[in-house]
């Protein structure tokens, strides 16, 4: 039991941390967009391949979080994290080491000082979700393969097993009742049919006597 206990409290402290992590890449993710979004009129190419970065960035963190206690599932945001990690690092490095080429590429609704500024922001967004990522492919990998997200498969299983042996309990029970009610009418229909001819005969002897007397 105890442990169980203490396998419980870290798959419940992993995936909850993993949920968190993956909330943060995402909303990294849709940061980078939107300031793509903001800083051009119409995505230019470069444009483009940040969009499709922080797509990939906000697909593997949305994949995280709904299913980050699914054993199978961790395959598909693994493959989804590797073509983020590749993305953020190479936009970052790009965006800080040769802005003035990556701005030229753009097509600014703003001054290109003022563009200069944000998207050193945006690198600067897009190295701390590389970062988070990092720790999210490293502690999901983990949590695979020490087969903590057993515990609430395990956990789930049992609550199943719980439910449908509450239900075939109650069912019982209801046909139960249902037995009973039927045993009850029928012995009242016959105790009525007894002691109804009874009494009809014992009036009828009743009105035969007054009609002789």
């Amino acid at each position: 039991m105890a442990g169980r206990s203490i396998k419980g409290q870290l798959a419940f402290v992993s995936t909850g941390l993993l949920s968190i992590l993956n909330l943060l890449a995402t909303i990294g993710g849709i940061a980078g967009i939107v300031i793509i979004c903001a800083l051009e009129h119409a995505p230019s190419s470069i444009g483009w391949l940040l969009i499709v970065v922080g797509g990939f960035t906000v697909a593997s963190g949305l994949v995280g979080i709904f299913t980050s206690n699914r054993r199978g599932c961790f395959t598909w945001q693994a493959v989804l994290l590797m073509f983020a990690l590749v993305g953020l690092i190479l936009a970052s490095l790009v965006i800080f080491f040769k802005p003035t080429l990556v701005l030229q590429r753009m097509n600014l609704k703003i001054s290109e000082s003022s563009a200069r500024k944000i998207m050193k922001f945006q690198a600067a967004i897009f190295f701390i979700v590389f970062c988070i990522d990092v720790m999210v492919l490293i502690l999901g990998t983990c949590v695979n393969c020490c087969d903590l997200v057993d515990y609430y498969e395990d956990l789930e299983l049992a609550n199943r097993k719980r439910a449908d042996l509450g239900s075939t309990q109650a069912e019982s029970g209801r046909r139960s009742s249902k037995k009973e009610d039927t045993k009850a009418s029928q012995l009242a229909q016959k105790m009525k049919d007894k002691y109804g001819k009874w009494t009809s005969d014992g009036e009828s002897n009743t009105n035969r006597r007054a009609t002789l007397g």
